[in-house]
Formats: structure tokens, C-alpha cells, sequence
């Protein structure tokens, strides 16, 4: 898709500005990381198409780093106000009930710095005296 002057003129501020930036050769799907360590960019905008790199959900995040399991990523009921497994139907199961189900292996923090963790406790104390909630559950792949 073409972009409008005004997009490109947001791509490249944001290469300025020092944040990541993909591109892409027209016609193709697969983006890779912009590396262009001259002073003055090349921007070929009738060849390529550039854009800012997307930022990674916390579901990816995890996904990538723990690619060897199944990951049930957790959320809070409204009605009961606690964490848990997201049904097909909607419904929520309590987050301990994991631990019972076929499969489970750890479930999944984030620390306040970003950094990703796991251990088999429905809740975790971080050495900084926080309790941290899980945000997801690992399940071992079905057939491994």
C-alpha cells in the first residue's frame, strides 16, 4: 500500500527520533529491520515500504520466549474480580485451577522492569517485597 507523504514524513521523524524501523520490498510480505548506518538514510519509498516496528504485546513476548509451550494467557473476571483462565464461552475459571489441569507446567510473570519469569506458584514474591500476580499459564504441548 502506498503511503501518503504525511505517513512517510512520520516514518522518517521516527527513524530521527531514534525508534526502529522496518521495511519491505513492494510486492512482498515478510518486513525486516531497517539497517541504514549512513549520516542520511536512502529511502527508496517506489521500491521499498518502510514503517515504524511494530512494539511486541506481552502475549508475543511471551509466546516467543516460551515457543516450546502452549500458553493460556490469564485476565480478570469483572463479576468476581479474580484472575483467571478465559473459557471458550467467556466464563472464567480461577487461575489455581491450572495447576490441576493436563499439562500444566508454570505459569508466567512480568517483573516491573519488563523482565519475564516463571514458577509453579499461583503467586510469586519478588525480592523487592511485591507480590506479583501471574499473567499467563504454560501447559506442555499435547503429544510431548
Amino acid at each position: 500500500m502506498s503511503k501518503t507523504t504525511k505517513e512517510k514524513i512520520n516514518v522518517m521523524q521516527a527513524y530521527v527520533d531514534g525508534k526502529q524501523i522496518e521495511v519491505t520490498y513492494k510486492g512482498l510480505v515478510k518486513w525486516e529491520d531497517f539497517q541504514d548506518n549512513s549520516l542520511a538514510a536512502n529511502w527508496d519509498w517506489v521500491g521499498n515500504d518502510y514503517r515504524i516496528k511494530p512494539k511486541k504485546t506481552l502475549e508475543q513476548k511471551i509466546k516467543a520466549k516460551y515457543s516450546g509451550f502452549d500458553v493460556e494467557i490469564l485476565g480478570y473476571c469483572k463479576v468476581n474480580g479474580w484472575l483467571g483462565l478465559v473459557e471458550e464461552d467467556g466464563a472464567r475459571e480461577p487461575h489455581i485451577y491450572a495447576q490441576c489441569m493436563k499439562g500444566f507446567y508454570r505459569y508466567v510473570y512480568q517483573h516491573p522492569d519488563g523482565d519475564l519469569d516463571t514458577n509453579t506458584s499461583p503467586t510469586e514474591q519478588w525480592d523487592k517485597g511485591v507480590t506479583l500476580q501471574p499473567v499467563a499459564v504454560l501447559f506442555t504441548k499435547e503429544g510431548e
